[in-house]
């Protein structure tokens, strides 16, 4: 017997673009929100937009609800849900994050898998990153690294993936040069596997929260998983702190440039975002024949910072 159809979403999703189109209409939700509140007994408040992504996040007061694009966008996100709630259940013995309220799938004219949490009361680190001194900047660097040794784990929910044979099939690479993908492959397939910890996946300036005690916490946990820590920390370099010194130095403490350059190119090449970190960060992918071409880059980045 099948699962008692709602009838309370009208609007219609087939495709990306008619996703794109919905995903931050509080009208088209809001129907969906307000049975979610009732059936859980919350008072609802004004809902309002939250940083956008793929999926539909809203801000209800002290809540967040986030609800994730059905198959019919075109994107399946059923493994993002699977992921995020276990991986945020994991992660919150060991770092500040939000707290799961409730979690289910409702089925309406397209089934919507969801999760409520509790609300941070803070702003995105990426509106603040620029903003502190040299002191505060070792001191948020060093806070971060405390929270990731902690969260940096072997041992997890989260069944390990073969990150190397992922990232063989990642399509994002194909805005290279051909000789680059094909010299990328060959790095691949000559890596041997190192030791596997929980990684959070994206820790970029929008999935980490900072308050006015300038608390850090981390959010939005679906792509988590099991891969060799320099999956964590290109990104953090990278993206998330943008190659500044200060940062770096409160994160790694004192590492030479060849010893950053290493950890960068190890993490970027099996990372699932390392493409388009690359074309975001370092411009220019056009031109990046090969992985030497893509050395120099990050050398000339880490010295244009640390000068």
């Amino acid at each position: 017997m099948g699962e008692r159809r709602m009838n309370i979403f009208h609007e219609s999703i087939c495709g990306w673009a008619s996703w794109a189109r919905l995903y931050q209409s509080i009208p088209a939700f809001l129907p969906l929100i307000t049975s979610i509140w009732k059936e859980n007994g919350w008072t609802m408040a004004p809902v309002e937009h939250c940083q956008a992504g793929t999926n539909a996040v809203f801000k209800v007061g002290d809540k967040i609800i986030k609800i994730f694009a059905p198959i019919e966008s075109g994107c399946d996100t059923q493994h993002d849900y699977e992921v995020e709630t276990a991986g945020l259940n994991y992660a919150r013995a060991y770092v500040p994050a939000p707290t799961i309220l409730c979690q289910g799938i409702r089925y309406d004219r397209y089934v919507f898998r969801y999760i409520v949490l509790t609300y941070i009361d803070g702003i995105p680190f990426s509106l603040k990153i620029f903003d502190y001194d040299t002191k505060t900047k070792i001191k948020l660097g060093s806070q971060l690294r405390k929270m990731t040794d902690s969260l940096n784990q072997s041992d997890s929910v989260l069944k390990p993936v073969d990150s190397i044979e992922q990232a063989k099939q990642n399509p994002r690479w194909q805005i290279f040069p051909d000789s680059f993908q094909k010299e990328r492959i060959e790095y691949l397939d000559q890596l041997t596997s190192s030791s596997l910890v929980y990684v959070h996946g994206d820790l970029n300036g929008d999935n980490l929260i900072i308050d006015h005690r300038q608390q850090l916490y981390i959010i939005d946990f679906a792509d988590a998983r099991m891969a060799p820590i320099e999956y964590e920390w290109a990104v953090i370099i990278c993206e998330l702190f943008q190659f500044d010194k200060d940062y770096l130095f409160g994160y790694f403490g004192h590492l030479t440039t060849q010893e950053y350059i290493k950890i960068c190119i190890q993490g970027l090449l099996i990372h699932d975002f390392g493409a388009d970190i690359i074309r975001d960060r370092l411009k220019g992918v056009e031109k990046i024949a090969d992985i030497s071409m893509l050395i120099d880059k990050i050398r000339e980045k880490l010295e244009e910072n640390f000068s």
